[in-house]
């Protein structure tokens, strides 16, 4: 079974009502692909379409393959392909919907009911940064919850190899805050004396603020990045090349400059270095 967990437009063990609540109302065709809660091994291709959220089977075949309505195809990246250039309902797919990953630095069990536990080394998704220290996130398992800021780091797993390129036509949107709600008051907490409080964690590299106007970061990066040839606004390097970073958006999409090359990339392919 391919493993789809690195890629920017699956979000796992999503609930229908968090899909609802990332995708009402936003722009026509934005989409993402989550695990069906129903039918363990099938996804659900999810769109916000013609002022609502509308969900699509993909059920998994026997021989790899995957079939939505009357329409077999051979990958996940085949069937979103096929959709950007054809209706589903009344929309074709646009802009996927892109959320920031990080992984756990530490184990955090945490100590509120509001808390999202999690493992050293756990991918999440950030789907709201509520204050400086404390983000709203989103776990693998379906799990929402409060996260320390210090006890994760930007996920640098490797992205698994497409089995087809597949073009894109539009730059992925940002997401906008799940609630518009005021931001938690929270206090760190008490730890182990083995894993040190909120406040005296040491910083890395990965962690540096956002430049200010009209600042380049020099960076390098620590994976290759083989973008499809079709996907123009994407920037391809490998790793250990220097890349001067112009804008860190977000969406987790950094925008920069590789030997004469513009483009984006996920900002967890590169590090930043000292400047």
């Amino acid at each position: 079974m391919t493993d789809y967990s690195n890629e920017l437009w699956y979000l796992g063990k999503v609930s229908r009502q968090t899909t609802k609540d990332l995708l009402l109302n936003k722009a026509e065709g934005l989409h993402f692909v989550r695990d069906s809660s129903t039918c363990q091994g099938d996804y659900v291709l999810c769109v916000s379409e013609n002022s609502k959220v509308s969900h699509y089977i993909i059920n998994s075949q026997e021989d790899g393959g995957y079939r939505i309505g009357d329409n077999t195809f051979q990958s996940l990246h085949a069937v979103l392909q096929f959709y950007k250039e054809n209706l589903l309902d009344t929309t074709v797919l646009n802009d996927m919907l892109v959320i920031e990953r990080v992984q756990g630095r530490y184990d955090f069990p945490g100590s509120d009911d509001d808390d999202l536990p999690f493992k050293k080394g756990e991918m999440l998704y950030v789907i709201e940064k509520t204050e400086e220290q404390w983000w709203q996130a989103l776990s693998q398992s379906g799990q929402i919850g409060s996260i320390p800021v210090p006890y994760v780091i930007p996920c640098t797993k490797e992205q698994p190899v497409r089995e087809a390129p597949v073009p894109q036509k539009s730059s992925p949107a940002i997401l906008p805050p799940l609630q518009a709600q005021p931001p938690m008051i929270r206090q760190p907490l008490d730890r182990p004396p083995q894993v040190p409080p909120l406040n005296t964690l040491p910083s890395e590299e990965t962690d540096s603020a956002p430049p200010t106007p009209g600042t380049k970061l020099k960076a390098q990066a620590i994976m290759d990045r083989n973008p499809s040839a079709y996907d123009h606004k994407f920037l391809s390097f490998k790793a250990g090349d220097s890349i001067i970073v112009t804008k860190q958006n977000d969406n987790g999409l950094w925008e920069g400059e590789c030997e004469g090359r513009k483009g984006l990339f996920p900002f967890n392919h590169v590090r930043l270095l000292d400047q």
